[in-house]
This record gives C-alpha cells, structure tokens and sequence, in this order.
C-alpha cells in the first residue's frame, strides 16, 4: 500500500481509504459515456490527504504550501486544501442546504437525507416549472407545504416520500448502496484473483439491478417538479420501496461475506 506523511497528525499513513475500479464507480455515478475520459480505478484519500499528480512544489510555485523533507519534495502542508476535497469520509461528505420561501414548511432544522442532485427538482416543485431532462435527484417534497404539491403527492405525502428516501439510498453516491459498493470494491481489490473474480461479478449483478430499479422509480417520482400527475395510489410504492430496501440488504450482504478485517490499520 501506498504510504505518506500525515502532517496533521504527524505520522506516516496509508494514502488511500479506499480504492474502486469500474463495477463500483458504477455504482457511484463515476463512469461516463467516453471510454477515454473514464479511469480504470479510483482512489479515495485518506481525510488528512490531498492527492494531485502534478508537482506540489516549483521553482515559480511555492506560495500555500510548506516543504516537508520527502522523495522529489512531493509531501506539503498546505491549509488551503485542508477537508475540502472528494474524499469518502463521514466529516467531509456531510453538509447541509437550505430552504426558505413561499411553500417551504417552516420546521427549522430537519433530517432530511438529500444531496446536490435534489435541489433543482425541488425548487422546480416550488416554481411549477418542468426541466427538459430527467433530474438523478428528487424533490424534497417532505420540507414543502402541501399547497406547493400536486394533489395526488400532496394526499399520500408520506408514502411517497418513503419510496423517495428509499430510492435515494441506491442511488445517491453516499447512501447506502453506493457506501456498500465502495467498500465491497475496495475489498476485491486487495483479495486474492478468485475472490476479486466473485466480487467484481456481483458488484455488476447488483449495480446493473439497481440502474434498473432506480430508472423505474425516477420515471415516476421526475413527473413531480412542473405539478406533473403522479398515481400516488398505484400498489407499486410500497413493491419499489421494498425492492429498494431488499437491494441494500443485499449488497450489505455481499460485504459482510467478505473479509471484514480493516485494511487501513
């Protein structure tokens, strides 16, 4: 494994928390549809850590970062990357947004699980306004007044919102899924060639099962912002969200079959 210092808390550590090769950056949103432009395996640092392949230190580039004696000078300390960056790790993957105007419900501060990718949608709910493409997120419509709703979200508000919350835990990079899917990833890659073999297959089972029932619940849940109709009584809320939470146990499965030792002490 590959190693460096720590200068924040002056030790030498493991570079990497995690590495994912191409099942599990599926399973992140981490693939595009160019070939070149998609790297054949990721690495998340560790929370002390920023990683960059260009020279930290030049002769016309010393501001911001203080030299710490290493190999071609490659190790700094520079504040001004400091928990900032893409890592996975509880602290920097945590943030918060907020909400305020004509139909957002008044409850401070709530515990709404949400990501970037519900913002948009959310507010379109609010503008009665329609995008020209599908959203990868969804509307918060749990922190809205039911005035700001269609009737038919607005009458079966929390079950609805179930199946949201329950789509967002497989889809979201963070949720449950995907955080089961980096570690399942990064435990096949420090396996042996068998192991990583079954690990890669049902990463690529489970994601390609989880594309599909989450395009299925998107299909429903993006007819929401521009006060779209959505049949809210439709039996297929409660077998989605079931589906969705079935997904999730499976994987946490995979992951618990697996060696569990933790690679990083």
């Amino acid at each position: 494994a590959v190693k460096g210092a720590d200068l924040i808390e002056n030790k030498v550590t493991r570079l990497f928390s995690f590495l994912i090769d191409v099942p599990g950056m599926r399973a992140v949103h981490m693939v595009t549809s160019d070939n070149d432009r998609t790297p054949v395996v990721v690495g998340f640092a560790e929370e002390n850590h920023f990683i960059q392949t260009t020279p930290l230190i030049s002769a016309s580039n010393t501001s911001g970062c203080n030299k710490f004696p290493g190999p071609d000078d490659a190790e700094c300390l520079s504040n001004g990357f400091l928990w900032l960056h893409g890592d996975f790790a509880q602290d920097i993957d945590h943030t918060w947004a907020a909400l305020v105007g004509p139909g957002v419900r008044k409850a401070g501060v709530s515990n709404t699980w949400a990501d970037h990718a519900d913002l948009r949608p959310t507010m379109m709910t609010l503008l009665c306004l329609k995008d020209s493409y599908v959203h990868e997120g969804r509307a918060l419509i749990e922190d809205l007044d039911r005035r700001a709703l269609p009737q038919s979200v607005a009458e079966n508000r929390e079950d609805v919102a179930e199946l949201m919350r329950a789509f967002k835990q497989i889809n979201a990079p963070v949720g449950q899924f995907g955080r089961a899917a980096i570690r399942l990833s990064t435990e096949g890659i420090r396996s042996d060639d068998r192991s990583y073999a079954r690990t890669e297959e049902t990463l690529t089972r489970l994601v390609s099962e989880r594309d599909a029932l989450a395009g299925q619940i998107l299909s429903q849940i993006d007819a929401i912002p521009g006060c779209g109709s959505f049949n809210a009584r439709d039996n297929r809320l409660d077998r989605e969200t079931q589906q969705a939470r079935n997904l999730v146990d499976r994987i946490q499965d995979a992951l618990d079959r697996n060696d569990r030792d933790d690679w990083r002490d």
